[in-house]
């Protein structure tokens, strides 16, 4: 749950700069970009292998934390959607013990019931996890309000 909510909200982390270069080579700092492939991110003492899908966005030479290694790179981490493959190998690798496939089923059916994650169980729609229904809930608050405000 702590993972899928934190993907979701985002977080500060940081990656090895030769990394970074390999999931997103024309990045700059300011733009946002999705991997393509799994990138290993460090948050304080933890890594963690951000599925393809993720976002990042690096920071810019002024944001960089102070204690921050020359080979790398401070980054802001963000996921509004995740296939469920991905979502099953992250709850898979977890500690010290992972997930099934069924299992991670049954968690992803509780935290959807509960409005923290969004998945439906049926074809088509089940392959998407969306780990951030609150961003989409204020957009549908706001566009509401555009079209029908006074």
């Amino acid at each position: 749950h702590d993972l899928l909510t934190r993907l979701g909200s985002g977080f500060r982390a940081r990656a090895e700069r030769v990394d970074v270069k390999k999931v997103a080579p024309s990045a700059e700092p300011g733009q946002r970009f999705k991997i393509k492939d799994y990138l290993r991110v460090t948050i304080d003492k933890d890594w963690l292998n951000l599925p393809p899908g993720a976002f990042i966005e690096l920071h810019s030479q002024d944001k960089q934390d102070d204690d921050l290694r020359e080979e790398e790179l401070s980054l802001d981490v963000s996921c509004d959607f995740l296939e469920l493959k991905a979502v099953q190998g992250l709850l898979r690798g977890m500690q010290p013990q992972g997930l099934s496939h069924q299992d991670t089923e049954e968690v992803l059916k509780l935290l959807s019931t509960l409005g923290i994650v969004v998945w439906i169980d049926k074809a088509k729609l089940r392959e998407t996890v969306m780990l951030n229904p609150r961003q989409v809930a204020v957009a549908m608050a706001n566009l509401i309000a555009l079209c029908f405000g006074t």
